[in-house]
């Protein structure tokens, strides 16, 4: 299942329970719940007409929640989070896979 994040004009805080994205100094973020904050500078980032972005290739990042190392990977597209580490339907994870095919 996705989570919708929301594009904010910079950081909320590092514990926020809401993933969201910003862009400083000409630089991608990405706040993940339950990780934290991921930069996005070794990423390709489509920014579309509504606002929201997609990232490209996906996005692996590690943090710390609650004292304890935690790695999420997964996509960013249209200003949603599809975790491969979550339960994500199959077909949903195979076309998220083919639209970040080079």
């Amino acid at each position: 299942m996705p989570i919708p994040c929301v594009r904010t004009d910079a950081m909320v805080a590092f514990d926020d329970p809401e993933c969201h994205y910003f862009k400083a100094d000409d630089q991608w973020y990405l706040n993940i719940p339950g990780c934290g904050l991921a930069g996005l500078r070794n990423h390709e980032v489509r920014e579309h007409d509504d606002g929201t972005i997609s990232v490209y290739p996906s996005i692996l990042t590690t943090g710390h929640h609650d004292g304890r190392e935690v790695r999420r990977h997964g996509f960013l597209t249209r200003g949603a989070w599809y975790g491969c580490d979550d339960d994500v339907d199959p077909t949903v994870a195979a076309d998220i896979l083919r639209r970040h095919q080079p």
